[in-house]
């Protein structure tokens, strides 16, 4: 039997996905929420806010890639591993709300011209590459397809030197 209280919870963070996808789909700017906290043990104030604006701003752009849809999945042995490469020049925070002097909640932007998948441009560099190691490999087998001609040659005249001795 589900649990009620994570019914809401759930809707919550499909909704907010849905928000995030609607928006990305639509608008040249990704815009999303992202909360940073800092430890309850740092002291003075300033540093807290700063350590807790500084998580804040990583989750940020990692929800920026996530809504970007570029965050790569790999189960491997019943372990999941969650990857995101890209390269966002150009995004900026909007909007700062301390919740405490430990907590913010930050709103980042950024175009989406300016989002870079590093991994569909190392996709891109690996084909050039596969396609120019192919073309070797066909010249490397013509030249082995015409040594192993000479090669046949000369296991001939040296089968008709001996048959001759």
């Amino acid at each position: 039997m589900m649990n009620v209280k994570k019914i809401p919870v759930f809707i919550y963070v499909l909704l907010l996905v849905s928000q995030v996808l609607f928006c990305s789909q639509n608008e040249k700017i990704l815009r999303v929420n992202a909360i940073g906290k800092s430890s309850l043990k740092i002291t003075p104030k300033s540093k807290a806010r700063a350590m807790a604006l500084r998580a804040a701003k990583i989750e940020g752009y990692r929800e920026l890639a996530r809504a970007a849809g570029l965050e790569r999945i790999s189960r491997e042995n019943n372990f999941e591993e969650r990857k995101i490469d890209a390269f966002m020049k150009g995004a900026q925070v909007v909007e700062k709300r301390f919740i405490s002097d430990h907590e913010v909640e930050i709103t980042m932007e950024i175009e989406k011209a300016k989002i870079i998948d590093m991994a569909s441009d190392l996709k891109k560099q690996l084909n050039a590459t596969l396609a120019q190691l192919k073309e070797k490999i066909r010249y490397l087998e013509e030249k082995m397809i015409k040594i192993r001609m000479e090669l046949e040659e000369l296991k001939n005249i040296l089968d008709k030197l001996e048959d001759k001795s």
